[in-house]
This record gives C-alpha cells, sequence and structure tokens, in this order.
C-alpha cells in the first residue's frame, strides 16, 4: 500500500545555519528476524503501530544518502535514515541533524560528529543555558489536541486544589525552564548523567511534555496547554540527554535523589526500566519516604522476564494510557494497570521555540495522574502516600461505552484492563470517603498480670470499717432529722422551772445560813472555799447568782446579787459572843 501526503515538518527544529535537529532512525536489514516495516516501527517507537501513517508523511519522496526515496510504506531499504515524530523514543532513536553520509555496514546508528548540534538558535538568548548538543530552535507549532483536558475538567478541582506546595519530581530528559509557562515553577534539578549540573534543560522534549501536562499555566502566554495542577512546583531529574538510554544505576540514582528531595510525587519516564529488581526497590524506598510513584503500566509486549516479581507496592499507581474513544494505547495483560488517563494524540509543550505538540505514549497518562496526585496531596496533606493512592483509585469514572467495552485493536477485550477507571480531578478532591474518617482501631497491648500488693488485704479491711462507720452516722443523721427533741439523739434539753408555790431565794438562803451555824454562834470551819450554784429560774423571779462562803474569823458571809436589777445586795453578819 502506497501513502502520499505533504511531509510534515512538526518534529524538526531549525538551527542558525537552516539546518534542522530532528528524531531520526536508521533502518536495519532485519528486527527480530523480520524486514522491518513501518507499523512495526511505529509500535516500537511511537507505541502504536496505527501512527506508521506519521513516520510515512515525514518520510516520503526524501532522497537517501543511499540511494532512493521513501515511496512504498511497505518497502524499507537498510541504511535509509526515517525521520521520526518528536515524541519517539526507544532503543535506535537519535536526535541531532538528519546524517547526509551512508552509514558503515554493522556500524551503530549513531549521528555524525557534523550533525551534533554546535550553535545556539537565534533569537533571545535563553535564562537558562542549555548544555552542548542540546538543540532549542524554533519551529511552528505543532498540531495539538485538547481533548484530554475536556474529559478530565482538572478546573472543577482548582477551586480546592492546584496543586501548590507539592513537588513533583519528572525523571526523565529535564525540563526545559526557559518556556514561559512553566516560568516560576520548575526547580534547578539534578542531570544524572553528568553526576553535576542542572536538570532544568532539555534535548528530546518528553521530559518538558510531561511537565507541562502537570504544571504549565495558559495565563503565561502557552494559551493553548494547562496543566492539571498549575501551581505545583516541577523537580526535574534528567536521566538521559540526547542519547535516549539509561543505565540502570542511573535509574536507580534518580529514583533516589526524587524521594531524598522530598517530592510527594514521583512520576518516571519511559527511560525507568521499573521491571528490573534494582529499580524496583529503589521505588519501593521512595514509597517508604512517604512519596507517590507513578508509572506507565506495562503491555503485553513486554518480554516475559520483564513481568515485575510480587505485588505492586501500596504507593505505585500504574497507568494505562487510552484515547479518546476509551480504547488503551497497548494491550494491557489483566490487573496489570491501577488507573487509565488520556494518552493518546493528548496536548503538551515542546522544547524552546517548538510550541504545543500532539503527543502518545504512557508517560503522559502517567503526567495527568501525577497532576491529580499533587491536587490531592495540597488538598490533603494528612493523607499517607497509600491513602492517596487509595483516593484517586476510589474517585474515578468507570470507563464505558460501546467502543471500550469491546475488544481493543489486537481482538482483546478491553473489560478488566483499565483498573478502577478513568481519573477524576474534580471528584478527588471533594468527594468523602469514610474510610479516611474512622479513626484507626488501637493495637492490644501485651501486659503482664499485676502482682497483688503485701498490704491490699490492710487496706481492704480499712474500706470495709471507713464505710461501716459512714453507714452509722448516716443513720445517726436520719433520726436526728426524724426526732429533733430526743435528748439521747443530741436534742435540746427543755427549760427547768420552778414549781409554783416554792420557795424563794432569800428564803433558802436563811435556811441554810441556819442550818450551818452551832449553838454558840460560830460557824463551823468549811473546807471548800466557795461552792458555786447553778441558777434557778423562779417562775415570777429574774435569774439571781448565789454564792455561799466562810470567812477565817468563822464569820458568815453572804451575797446576793439580783440579775434583774442589776444592783448587788450584801449582808454581813458577825458572832454576837
Amino acid at each position: 500500500m502506497v501513502w502520499v501526503s505533504a511531509p510534515s515538518t512538526a518534529s524538526a527544529a531549525p538551527t542558525a545555519s537552516g539546518q534542522e535537529y530532528q528524531k531520526y532512525y536508521t533502518v536495519a536489514q532485519s528486527y527480530h528476524g523480520s524486514p522491518e516495516n513501518l507499523p512495526e516501527i511505529a509500535g516500537r517507537f511511537l507505541g502504536s503501530s496505527d501512527r506508521s501513517r506519521e513516520i510515512f508523511n515525514l518520510n516520503v519522496g526524501r532522497p537517501q544518502p543511499a540511494g532512493g526515496a521513501l515511496s512504498d510504506s511497505a518497502k524499507l531499504r537498510a541504511g535509509w535514515y526515517l525521520v521520526l515524530p518528536w515524541d519517539a523514543r526507544g532503543d535506535g532513536v537519535r536526535y541531532g541533524q538528519l546524517p547526509t553520509t551512508v552509514p558503515a555496514p554493522g556500524a551503530s546508528p549513531t549521528p555524525s560528529a557534523s550533525s551534533a548540534p554546535t550553535s545556539r538558535p537565534t533569537g533571545p538568548p535563553a535564562a537558562v543555558p542549555a548544555p552542548g548538543n542540546c538543540a532549542a530552535g524554533r519551529s511552528a507549532p505543532g498540531n495539538q489536541d485538547q481533548w484530554a483536558a475536556l474529559r478530565l475538567a482538572p478546573e472543577h478541582a482548582w477551586n480546592y486544589s492546584r496543586g501548590k506546595g507539592v513537588t513533583v519530581a519528572v525523571v526523565d530528559s529535564g525540563v526545559d525552564a526557559n518556556l514561559p509557562a512553566l516560568s516560576g515553577r520548575v526547580a534547578v534539578g539534578t542531570d544524572i548523567v553528568s553526576g553535576s549540573g542542572r536538570g532544568d534543560t532539555d534535548c528530546l522534549g518528553s521530559g518538558t511534555a510531561m511537565a507541562s501536562i502537570i504544571a504549565a499555566r495558559s495565563d503565561s502566554g502557552s494559551g493553548a496547554v494547562t496543566g492539571v495542577a498549575p501551581d505545583a512546583t516541577v523537580l526535574p531529574v534528567r536521566l538521559v540527554t540526547t542519547n535516549p538510554q539509561a543505565t540502570v544505576p542511573d535509574q536507580v540514582a534518580a529514583i533516589e535523589f526524587a524521594a531524598n528531595s522530598g517530592a510527594k510525587v514521583v512520576v518516571l519516564g519511559t527511560y525507568v526500566d521499573r521491571t528490573d529488581p534494582t529499580v524496583a526497590a529503589a521505588i519501593r524506598n521512595a514509597g517508604a519516604h512517604d512519596a507517590v510513584v507513578v508509572t506507565a503500566a506495562l503491555g503485553s509486549g513486554a518480554a516475559p522476564s520483564a513481568a515485575p516479581s510480587g505485588p505492586p507496592a501500596a504507593t505505585l499507581l500504574r497507568v494505562g494510557a487510552v484515547g479518546i474513544d476509551g480504547m488503551p494505547a497497548l494491550h494491557y495483560p489483566a490487573s496489570a494497570v491501577d488507573v487509565v488517563a488520556p494518552g493518546v494524540a493528548v496536548a503538551g509543550l515542546g522544547i524552546s521555540g517548538v510550541g504545543p505538540v500532539s503527543v502518545t505514549g504512557g508517560q503522559y497518562a502517567a503526567a495527568f495522574v501525577a497532576g491529580e496526585v499533587a491536587l490531592v496531596r495540597a488538598r490533603f496533606p494528612h493523607l499517607t502516600a497509600a491513602q492517596t493512592v487509595h483516593r484517586i483509585e476510589a474517585t474515578t469514572d468507570p470507563v464505558g461505552g460501546p467502543a471500550a467495552s469491546g475488544p481493543d485493536a489486537s481482538g482483546q477485550p478491553v473489560s478488566g484492563r483499565a483498573g478502577t477507571g478513568m481519573i477524576d480531578p474534580g471528584l478527588a478532591v471533594t468527594q468523602v470517603l469514610p474510610e479516611e474518617n474512622r479513626a484507626a482501631t488501637p493495637q492490644p497491648v501485651a501486659t503482664r498480670p499485676a502482682e497483688p500488693h503485701p498490704y491490699r488485704g490492710y487496706a481492704l479491711v480499712i474500706i470495709a470499717l471507713l464505710a461501716l462507720v459512714t453507714v452509722v452516722m448516716l443513720i445517726l443523721r436520719a433520726r436526728r432529722a426524724i426526732r429533733p427533741d430526743d435528748p439521747v439523739l443530741g436534742g435540746p434539753t427543755a427549760p427547768v422551772t420552778e414549781p409554783a408555790g416554792a420557795a424563794t431565794v432569800g428564803e433558802r438562803l436563811s435556811q441554810l445560813s441556819t442550818s450551818d451555824v452551832d449553838e454558840t454562834g460560830v460557824a463551823g470551819e468549811r473546807q471548800s472555799a466557795a461552792m458555786p450554784v447553778a441558777p434557778v429560774v423562779a417562775p415570777d423571779e429574774a435569774p439571781v447568782e448565789v454564792s455561799v462562803g466562810a470567812s477565817r474569823s468563822g464569820g458568815v458571809r453572804r451575797r446576793e446579787t439580783a440579775a434583774a436589777t442589776g444592783v448587788p445586795a450584801e449582808a454581813e453578819e458577825t458572832p454576837t459572843g
């Protein structure tokens, strides 16, 4: 079949000399024992064989250094250089000026020295200097599609959260901090490849596109692309430069740097192989640092040995990419996807001068999810990484519709391979989950039985006696309240009164003095000096105080005090003889 169309220049960036920096691939004699063809190349580097038409349109009719030109999509010649869309990646993809010489037989398809960029583009200098061999040219904006933003509608969440205060580490090709849409929201980061340097520059563009999906702001001039969490901070961890391959030690170092830097969200690009045991351990360690790790789900085309061993970590989100029709971009095995997000022909920002571009890949679906995680972590800072993952999964929309319920391009059923469904940023920051408000059940603490105190018996006896005394006192108080005049119970005593006709006080004193005097008129000696007499109350008299005493001379002395008049009356008698 022959496709004929005008070639696109969306993936090219012209330099000051007029030459273009492009992603390209050198056709080999065969791939896995079969002749190479455009659908196979598109599936390998772009994630879908349906995008072979894009590769055809970029190369049709262009003369090749090895002779001939592409005119039939089914006929490729070894040694041809195929220009690829700018989001292509994988082993064999190169970036630079298209070579003009025939590659040596059996040589590795790498750009020649003359094809490496040697000059900066024209125009104002960038605020952040790009390293060597990194293009930063200018070209017309590529095609882009806003269906993903319309489908997710992240603006519904912005009244509650915009991701402020949350750092999202992007482990990929770096991030172009010169873009106005990312101004002020890209940290310096680090360059893992060089071991020292900045991560806020990008040659391949994939990291910049991911960052724009996460945190771009349309009010700064980009116009077409707005991130899911426009107030979040992007931490670029540059894992690759111009060669889209990363060693396992570099991958581990990149993840460890992101986790140790305090990032609450870590999104991994396609240069990270999470099937490697060492990389998987680094991902688990990032979760131990309370970071949510977001990565693209693995398709069924991966090698059997590439399947991760053991269950996924509770802090890991595996994202499947879907298109506008809800169909997955790849055939995902059952239980390989946690959630899905737009990842086919979605809008992103290219490196300086490229503008908005249309990109496809699982890493861009992961970027949408990373933006939602930033919204949730800013809205609910008390949630742990595992609780955040649960909230993302519990607030998705089921992927429905006739297209989503039928078979995919490979003829496999879609149902059961979309995880819990499509992410929903608005619901993720507003829905109440009862399990988050439920108090944690305290775990029982094992303790030894307490040994009895040696004085425990005595203490019990004392307590019993005190209780008995208390009861008796309460009974007495109750009886006193019932019989207040009972003297036995402490009631008041009735007053003592003299009966009618009783002798007066004076008469009683006279009788007393007469009885105490002998025949000779001499009073007997009294042993006591004084005898107090209790006051007596007569019916018709006031109380009278009486005292009787004996003098040393033997005479009798009497003293009366009339309490009623207050005037003392005294009488003194002396012996007659």
